[in-house]
């Protein structure tokens, strides 16, 4: 055999055998596919007939509860599912022979499906990730971490579209003078975002912020948790970052909170009103009024107190009163009516 013919010969075997591989490779790959596929179709069909295992605030409300037979059926639905991704994320890596980055990366088409039971069922990982392998524990809680940053006045725009489902017409500011409060830059926009994640996903939530540091202050405005990650805990996470970020932790923080119309403790009020005093916020005995453009809003004035500041003199609230509400509603006429109504008869209060 000719020198020229062994080494064809040698090359036709050796794309043989890889080609051989690859397909073994791509067999593979589908069947695990298929097998995947069904793990997690199988889970669904589970909870069709127990449709809360999949609803959030059902699961929050009644573990907090303790309905024991409730618990019982959701953590081991909730291991299942967490065992079903864990699976995935060992599965559809794509690493070692065919991929020469040693980072793992997650295939495109479990991603989805990861964020969305992730959404779900974090509470519920966070108090058993010593289930599962440190990788995916670090995987995952990669996911559901969160970046404060400040935005900038170009990210109004599609922060503004999201604040118009989230609040009351009457209390929503337009566009244009949230643009100019910005551009003055004492009312500060923060982003909490997941740079792990793209798109809409990426934005957790986001609130503004009114800075008076001759006072070691924080106003808190407009705070909100894209309703896809809301009873997760990024709230908590998103206050305490920005109280920390905006003011060294050490400010004390006012936020207006809306009265309840009713006692319903699923109301959009009771749980803004429940979630401001577990972050140490208490209801200050003021007539509060917010100013609209109608006229004024009642509205509860909610504080937690920064480093030993449990007296709050009537100087000390005019002061803040006539900085915030001055600055940040002056563009209303009804605002030095509103104003003077709601200082006239501050008193000094002991927290």
């Amino acid at each position: 055999m000719s020198l020229v013919l062994m080494i064809f010969t040698l090359l036709i075997s050796a794309l043989s055998f890889f080609f051989s591989l690859y397909s073994l490779f791509k067999n593979d790959a589908k069947q695990n596919y298929l097998e995947q596929d069904k793990q997690y179709s199988d889970l669904l069909k589970l909870a069709l007939n127990d449709p809360e295992l999949r609803d959030q605030r059902t699961i929050n409300q009644k573990t907090r509860d303790g309905d024991k037979k409730f618990v019982t059926r959701y953590n081991i639905y909730a291991y299942l599912m967490w065992n079903c991704l864990e699976t995935f994320y060992d599965l559809s890596s794509k690493e070692g022979f065919f991929h020469r980055n040693k980072e793992k990366i997650i295939d495109q088409t479990w991603i989805p499906v990861i964020i969305e039971e992730n959404k779900i069922h974090y509470n519920w990982f966070k108090q058993n990730q010593r289930l599962f392998k440190e990788e995916f524990q670090n995987y995952i809680n990669q996911l559901n971490d969160v970046v404060i940053r400040p935005g900038a006045i170009a990210e109004l725009d599609s922060i503004y579209e999201s604040m118009l489902p989230l609040f009351p017409p009457d209390e929503i500011k337009e566009k244009k003078t949230i643009r100019e409060l910005m551009q003055k830059k004492k009312y500060v926009l923060y982003i909490a975002e997941n740079p792990l994640l793209s798109g809409q996903d990426k934005v957790i939530g986001f609130c503004f912020i009114y800075n008076i540091n001759e006072y070691k202050t924080i106003w808190l405005d407009y705070m909100a948790i894209n309703p896809a990650y809301q009873s997760m805990g990024y709230g908590t996470l998103l206050f305490n970052r920005v109280a920390s970020h905006a003011g060294d932790g050490n400010y004390s923080i006012f936020a207006e909170l809306d009265i309840p119309a009713d006692s319903n403790p699923d109301s959009k009020e009771n749980r803004r009103l429940k979630f401001y005093k577990r972050q140490g916020m208490v209801i200050l005995d003021i007539d509060y009024r917010l100013p609209t453009e109608s006229g004024s809003l009642p509205m509860y004035l909610a504080y937690k107190a920064g480093n030993a500041s449990f007296f709050l003199s009537d100087e000390y609230l005019t002061s803040i009163l006539n900085e915030v509400v001055t600055n940040i509603h002056s563009d209303l006429k009804s605002m030095p009516g509103v104003l003077n109504q709601v200082t006239k008869n501050l008193k000094d209060i002991k927290i």
